[in-house]
């Protein structure tokens, strides 16, 4: 309002068709967000954190308008801290408590509750995270989204709470919040973002040196190796989080009737303890700006999905999105996948294949964006672990001799990862591969990304090769039968290789034979039988293959187990 009244006074007979705000910008950080006391009421504060949640938007009135139903003579009056002056006198009329409020004549302004979370870095050690509240008003509202961190500049304010809307009584405690002035987002250390429709701007010597990089040769390996360079070798798995860095091309064949074919690579890393897979994780986890980190063991199926919780506002229930949501146009890092439950994990398959989330719960139904990749890793061996020491201690010490040019400076990185996934579709060329149809798909992403590491627009052989390459170093390592020694792809699917299955019903059909040859029924002892197996059979049987051999014959209603020492062969 004062600047409003500074500029009247020196241009008089100036129209405005709307007020002059004053939005300060470019604020150091105040204090953090579980500082903020008493003092800092009507205070300009600056506070950073992650928005969780935003609201619909909600009519604010402005300015009231109201009507004498005496004589019809009509006042305004503006609105301020959401009080209304009625006024009680009719100045034409001079009659009383006359004026009636018409709120079709009002004047109402767009107002967006937004709650913002504390971020991690500015959380004590075992300490849950605090929840502010913000209102944004007129061309703030929608100019963030769940899941942005943000720094916000605005007015803390302390509302009374009223015990009951009829009565003029309030509570003596104060419901606090923040007026937005200004949000920035605060994605500087993070790889540049392009969502609601921002371009990744570079300076054109920014971009020189970006595609003097993409010509260099080894360009492929210098960015494997900027990925993650405290954790040694592993260049298989680095070049595959690379990959799915870089991502495929999006394919949007909507109207010929076959829909989205995703771009996002999903990769699973399984390796022993201690072999640096969460700390792969939480280097993408920090390098990407719409990432979440989660852990298997601490993550519930509504925590990576939605909620429904109550609005304090409006009282009515709201969907709160989950982790999935939040990594939207981002990658969502889930460590200790194997400790997750199997209903946690079902709720991947969508948002792996599909890349939405459908919600029906409480009334509300719905199909949230999840557009995420997943990223949720070596056995060494003595030669393996002498190098692994040399490079742990080449980390505080360095030959003077070792060549530095060797390193690629992150914000290179960054820029570089940016600048391929805005600008850079590369489509595919001519040529053959053989694979199934789910293995295609993957192979597909896995070259065009490869093709973006050269800055390409056009996938080639070598593309193909690399990706082909990747894809088989994996299946070596998650699909190889310790039995055959051969590449199984069952492994992944069923959990078994075809000569496991194979050996399980030989097993089965010799404990048949067993039982069959002492009779048509009658109880047997457990532990007698299995020793009696393993004398009669050529290959060594262990207690697992017996178990599972009892669990099929069970199955087939030969025998039933009573108790842990009984076998009832059926009649």
């Amino acid at each position: 309002m004062a600047i409003n009244e500074v500029f009247f006074e020196r241009y008089p007979d100036t129209i405005l068709e709307h007020q002059i705000q004053v939005r300060p910008y470019n604020a150091d950080k105040t204090r953090n967000m579980r500082a903020l006391n008493p003092e800092d009421i009507d205070q300009l504060i600056t506070i950073c954190g992650m928005v969780i949640r935003t609201s619909n938007i909600i009519p604010e009135m402005r300015e009231a308008f109201f009507r004498c139903h005496v004589c019809a003579f009509t006042a305004s009056v503006e609105i301020d801290r959401g009080r209304i002056a009625e006024p009680t006198l009719c100045t034409h009329c001079n009659t009383s408590h006359s004026f009636t409020m018409i709120h079709n004549r009002s004047h109402f302004s767009d107002k967006q509750m937004v709650k913002l979370q504390e971020a991690p870095d500015d959380m004590p050690a075992g300490q849950t995270p605090h929840n502010v509240q913000l209102f944004a008003h007129n061309d703030l509202v929608d100019k963030v989204q769940p899941g942005d961190r943000i720094s916000v500049t605005g007015i803390y304010r302390a509302v009374p709470l009223r015990v009951n809307p009829r009565m003029r009584n309030v509570n003596a405690v104060y419901r606090t919040h923040i007026d937005v002035v200004h949000y920035r987002k605060m994605d500087d250390k993070r790889l540049r973002g392009s969502e609601d429709g921002d371009q990744v701007r570079l300076s054109p010597e920014r971009l020189d040196l970006l595609k003097e990089v993409s010509r260099k040769p080894d360009v492929y390996e210098r960015l494997a190796r900027a990925i993650a360079p405290s954790i040694y070798e592993n260049m298989d798995i680095k070049k595959g989080i690379l990959l799915q860095l870089f991502g495929g091309t999006k394919k949007d064949f909507t109207n010929a009737g076959k829909g989205h074919f995703r771009s996002d690579i999903n990769i699973l890393l399984c390796g022993d303890p201690g072999t640096s897979k969460s700390q792969l994780l939480q280097y993408v986890y920090r390098l990407l700006p719409r990432s979440q980190y989660t852990s298997g063991k601490g993550s519930s199926a509504v925590g990576l999905t939605a909620y429904i919780t109550k609005d304090p506002e409006t009282r009515q229930l709201v969907l709160q999105t989950g982790a999935l949501v939040l990594a939207d146009n981002g990658i969502c890092c889930i460590d200790e996948f194997d400790k997750m439950s199997d209903s946690t994990r079902s709720v991947l398959h969508e948002v792996m294949e599909q890349q939405t989330l459908s919600i029906a719960k409480a009334g509300i139904i719905c199909q949230l964006n999840a557009r995420t990749s997943i990223l949720a890793a070596a056995n060494p061996d003595e030669l393996f672990d002498r190098r692994l020491a040399r490079h742990l201690v080449s980390l505080y010490y360095r030959d003077d001799g070792e060549d530095e040019s060797e390193a690629l400076d992150l914000t290179v990185l960054r820029d570089y990862l940016s600048y391929a996934r805005e600008y850079v579709h590369p489509k595919l060329g001519r040529g053959q591969v053989t694979a199934y149809p789910r293995q295609l798909e993957s192979l597909i992403r896995l070259a065009e990304a490869h093709a973006k590491v050269r800055l390409a627009h056009t996938v080639e052989v070598a593309d193909v090769e690399e990706a082909w390459r990747l894809h088989r170093e994996a299946l070596k390592q998650s699909a190889t039968d310790p039995l055959s020694g051969k590449i199984d792809v069952s492994i992944l699917t069923t959990g078994q290789s075809a000569a496991s299955r194979k050996r399980r019903v030989e097993v089965a059909q010799a404990l048949r034979k067993l039982l069959q040859t002492k009779g048509k029924s009658g109880t047997h002892n457990m532990q007698k039988i299995y020793g009696e197996l393993k004398e009669a059979s050529d290959i060594m049987i262990t207690r697992e293959m017996y178990e599972d051999a009892l669990r099929d014959l069970q199955d087939d209603d030969f025998l039933t187990c009573a108790g842990k020492s009984t076998i009832r062969v059926m009649a």
